[in-house]
Formats: structure tokens, sequence, C-alpha cells
């Protein structure tokens, strides 16, 4: 997986702290099976761990499936969305 943070502007939504986009092509991914069981692996590591995260200002998160997301361990891609959050400085800290 692969994730891409942006900060948007105090004027762009500013209720919603955090908003977070899900991407899975073809060709990246597989077949339409394979794209959807990705996206919803996806959506449910941020629904586990997005409770967690203290973004000091709004952003929007865009994570992007590839190849393994759909067949990879659950646990691994809940620890590699916590390694990026991390990098971003985005953990509470509960986590």
């Amino acid at each position: 997986m692969l994730v891409q943070l942006k900060e948007r502007l105090a004027n762009e939504d500013p209720e919603v702290a955090l908003r977070v986009g899900f991407t899975a092509t073809r060709r990246h991914v597989g077949n339409a099976v394979t794209r959807n069981r990705a996206r919803r692996r996806l959506r449910a590591v941020v629904a586990q761990i997005a409770p967690t995260l203290m973004p000091s200002c709004p952003i929007d998160l865009v994570l992007i499936a590839t190849a393994t997301t759909a067949t990879a361990p659950y646990p691994a891609l809940v620890r590699d969305f916590l390694s990026a959050m991390k990098r971003f400085s985005l953990l509470g800290e509960a986590s």
C-alpha cells in the first residue's frame, strides 16, 4: 500500500479534519473482484486506526492499493499503515 498526504487550506472544509480516499487500479491490482477486496481491506485498516489519528491541521489521505494489498496478512497492512502515520506524525498518544 502507498499513502499520500496533502494538507488542506483552512478554508477548505475546516470542520472535517481528516478525509480519506482509496484507489485500486486494474493495472496494479487486478480484476474487479481483487480491486474491491483490496479497497475493503484498506477501509477496514483506516476504520481501525482513524480514531487514534491526531492531525494538527485538516489533511487528505489517499491510500493506493498495490498488487499485494488483497493478499497480504491483515496485521501486515495495519503495521504498514501505522508506520506511514508515524512518519507523518499523525498518531495520537494512545498508539
